[in-house]
């Protein structure tokens, strides 16, 4: 199975190759360097920041994480950090073309979750020890959600916000990984028990909590994230077992909810109406959709060019809908390239998985993988019309200091995963 990560796997498995991430680096670097011209012209000053400075923290960044990588010779894959860094540069760009005060802060929280990768990165390699707690990790999940349906801030029609004075967080964002973890060791615990008959009463918990947490999510009109969250399950639930019957149970399950929240919330219906025919209500609840459509096809084949379209009069252009953005200036041939990214991010974290030493690491690169992959997957769709909207944010690209701090947290975990099937020789 190895050989489908052919041409992108390393030269070498079972050493580090950074060298190969130095030389990948090059082309974010480029972007920055090339977006800082639009930047110095553009940026019209008020926010306090000399672009400069802007440009300096962010290749700082990247390339001090690369060398980090390099000195505790980290053996995680050399293709990681250069994807990542890739989609920000790009995101950061076309923020710094809608919004400069965004752009900037979006910066600070780009710096925040390098440092956070740094951290896991050298300080907590060893994620077999983390996954001996998955009862924690669900508790903190819960908690966390339960908090916000308590006492969240409902913003755009989620009430997924929890606001303290002037700061606000996005607590699903760090819950959709905790759940992740949860689900890591709990199925790498409970594997055989649950392909056996003796393992029905190891089926109430793991339903239970999935069912909890999914729940809850809808109650805070978060439905985007519980579908995410459904489907990473269902993904982790096939590694863990091997058997799709299961998958196709709780795909009926998903199904039979889908059905009956449909005909619960009122606000899934207009959903679904605006899916349908967005246009029927062009300037009230199908207005973005409708913009969304008109601004990827003015776009056509290479795009209108940085900063030539009119992607501006959609609401929050800078977190739901930047891949219309920046579909419209950079064409369809740019979306394929963003799209491209993603699914070389998804080939890469498959295969990190594939090499875990165990278990919790197959299943833990497994889930992440999917979760990111999976996330940029339907919002890129629902942009496009292609799915129902779903209000998530695009990881690594749209402005959102939570949403941004966990994709590289994500990111740390694949790269000790990958890092530890390599020192084990796989």
């Amino acid at each position: 199975m190895l050989r489908w990560c052919w041409p992108f796997m390393s030269r070498s498995v079972t050493g580090t190759n950074r060298g190969q991430e130095m030389a990948l680096l090059i082309w974010p670097s480029l972007i920055l360097v090339a977006g800082y011209g639009y930047m110095v012209t553009f940026s019209p000053g008020q926010t306090g920041w000399y672009p400069g400075y802007a440009l300096a923290l962010l290749l700082g960044g990247f390339w001090g994480v690369h060398l980090v990588l390099r000195v505790t010779r980290h053996g995680g894959d050399e293709y990681f950090l250069p994807i990542a860094a890739t989609l920000t540069s790009l995101g950061l760009i076309f923020l710094f073309r809608l919004d400069p005060g965004l752009a900037y802060r979006q910066i600070i929280w780009t710096v925040m979750g390098l440092l956070v990768l740094i951290v896991i990165t050298a300080g907590f390699r060893d994620y077999q020890r983390l996954e001996q707690y998955p009862y924690f990790f669900l508790s903190l999940g819960l908690f966390f959600l339960i908090i916000t349906v308590l006492l969240g801030t409902r913003i755009g029609g989620a009430k997924s916000w929890l606001t303290l004075g002037s700061f606000r967080m996005q607590p699903v964002e760090a819950v959709k990984v905790l759940m992740v973890m949860y689900l890591a060791g709990y199925l790498s615990d409970r594997r055989e028990l649950l392909l056996q008959g003796a393992g029905r009463l190891s089926w109430g918990p793991l339903l239970a909590a999935v069912a909890l947490a999914v729940f809850l999510l809808v109650l805070q009109r978060d439905l985007g994230s519980a579908m995410i969250l459904l489907i990473t399950f269902l993904a982790m639930l096939y590694l863990a077992t091997g058997k799709l019957r299961f998958c196709m149970a709780g795909g009926a399950l998903f199904s039979l909810g889908a059905v009956i929240a449909y005909m619960i919330f009122p606000y899934l219906r207009t959903r679904i109406a605006v899916w349908i025919n967005p246009w029927a209500d062009y300037n009230g609840a199908g207005y973005q959709v409708v913009q969304a459509l008109i601004t990827l096809g003015s776009g056509g084949i290479i795009g209108t060019g940085l900063g030539l379209g009119y992607s501006q009069v959609i609401p929050a252009v800078a977190t739901d809908f930047i891949f219309a953005t920046m579909g419209e200036e950079m064409g369809l041939m740019g979306s394929l390239g963003i799209i491209l990214l993603y699914l070389l991010f998804a080939l890469r974290g498959f295969c990190a998985a594939l090499r875990a030493p165990e278990e919790q690491g197959v299943l833990l690169a497994g889930g992440l993988t999917v979760l990111c992959t999976f996330q940029a997957l339907i919002i890129m769709a629902g942009v496009c019309k292609l799915l129902p909207l779903t209000g998530v944010t695009l990881p690594f690209v749209s402005y959102g200091g939570s949403s941004l701090i966990i994709s590289y947290l994500l990111l740390a975990l694949l790269l000790n995963v990958s890092a530890a099937g390599r020192e084990a020789g796989l």
